[in-house]
């Protein structure tokens, strides 16, 4: 448990398994009587949900008074200037959750108006998701994959969608030239090597350039018995390079995307898919499948675009529901070849919409909605009004392409 003590704040024990185990969470931290926004989420890292957690209570600090924030994964925060607003107050009248259904604990459902900030990377989600999420007065999903897939498991709770965003980092470094070696990338997790597609990556790149020195493959993750596994097959590749994932600056891990030719990200499922979101505001090339989560901003002006080959029951996802994808191989190989070849054209095309991409999708414009949604609720103090007002306002919150 998160311990207070004189000093400030023990860290949390890792979880034993890769995605955060709802058994490590804390909800014990300082009490601040003012609060009336509490929010609860993952601040301990800089990538995926904690990122996320991260840049939306900016924009609510930035917006309005009485927010806190309670790190349930952990402390110190990773960004440390949101340290000072570090209280937790369970009586708030509205509150925030962002994670998965199976963290708030049974006290949150004690706040008067209460919003669920939820992901999933499959076409339908467990029904203890949907018991949980129909006890909220407001779903947060990133795309309208994500919606339509609680919708369609049963979830009856207004949903709305807060895209993600990119931080100013994300754009492209000076001085790009092609040489060789020709660099593909991607970076995976640990624990969804699968869905991520990473034995169908390595496959096809093999098949997609055997015995050329002059390309290789650079894959990012964090390292465990089932990427081992997977890897094992490949350790004899010299094209094939593996790094370690760290906890780097944002700066460090957008400079990636200008050090690298084409990001390659064959995911079966992605509640909004971050890697060729970033990629592309780095103006560097990405194959991706238009389809799930990355559907919403994947556009042949932007990508080149991988085939799928229908769907699967065998998902391989933490909560254990759902299909995925499945990727077409010989397509992977094709385009590989191609974006090998034709590296130039593809960055041009890619340069040509960045700008406006870049601009579309800073973290200001794509919460502004949402943050002014939950200012106005803030305002009031009938919780029928709210619900009111979210009912009226959830539709807002659906992006216009």
């Amino acid at each position: 448990m998160l311990h207070s003590t004189a000093s400030g704040y023990m860290e949390l024990p890792e979880s034993p398994i890769g995605y955060f185990n709802p058994r490590f969470c804390s909800f014990e931290g300082l009490y601040n009587p003012d609060v009336r926004v509490q929010f609860y989420g993952m601040f301990r890292r800089c990538s995926s949900i904690d990122n996320v957690c991260t840049q939306l209570s900016h924009q609510l600090i930035s917006t309005m008074n009485q927010v806190g924030l309670h790190s349930y994964n952990g402390r110190p925060f990773f960004d440390h200037s949101l340290t000072s607003f570090a209280y937790i107050n369970k009586a708030a009248p509205i509150a925030i959750f962002y994670g998965t259904p199976d963290f708030p604990p049974p006290f949150f459902f004690d706040h008067e108006t209460k919003i669920g900030g939820f992901v999933c990377e499959t076409d339908e989600v467990p029904q203890r998701w949907v018991r949980t999420c129909n006890r909220f007065d407001l779903i947060l999903v990133p795309s309208r994959f994500c919606k339509q897939a609680f919708e369609r498991s049963g979830v009856t709770t207004p949903i709305g969608i807060t895209p993600h965003g990119l931080e100013p980092e994300y754009r492209p470094l000076p001085g790009r030239t092609r040489r060789d070696p020709y660099v593909f990338f991607n970076t995976v997790n640990s624990h969804v090597p699968a869905r991520k597609g990473l034995e169908e990556l390595l496959r096809c790149f093999v098949r997609a350039f055997p015995d050329r020195s002059d390309v290789q493959l650079r894959i990012r993750l964090k390292r465990s018995d089932i990427v081992d596994e997977i890897l094992a097959d490949y350790d004899l590749c010299p094209q094939i390079w593996v790094e370690e994932i760290d906890d780097s600056s944002t700066a460090d891990f957008a400079a990636i995307y200008s050090n690298v030719h084409c990001t390659v990200h064959p995911s079966k499922g992605e509640g909004f898919g971050l890697i060729p979101f970033q990629s592309i505001a780095c103006e560097t090339p990405v194959i991706a499948p238009q389809s799930t989560g990355m559907a919403d901003f994947l556009r042949e002006d932007n990508a080149m675009l991988l085939r799928t080959k229908g769907f699967t029951n065998e998902a391989n996802v933490y909560y254990k529901c759902g299909s995925y994808a499945v990727i077409d191989e010989d397509h992977l190989v094709e385009l590989m070849q191609y974006a090998e070849s034709n590296w130039e054209a593809e960055c041009e095309k890619v340069k040509r919409i960045a700008p406006a991409f870049r601009e579309k999708y800073k973290w200001n414009k794509v919460l502004h909605k949402t943050v002014t949604l939950i200012k106005d609720l803030a305002a009031l103090n009938d919780p029928a009004e709210r619900t009111k007002l979210i009912r009226q306002r959830v539709h807002d919150l659906t992006p216009v392409d």
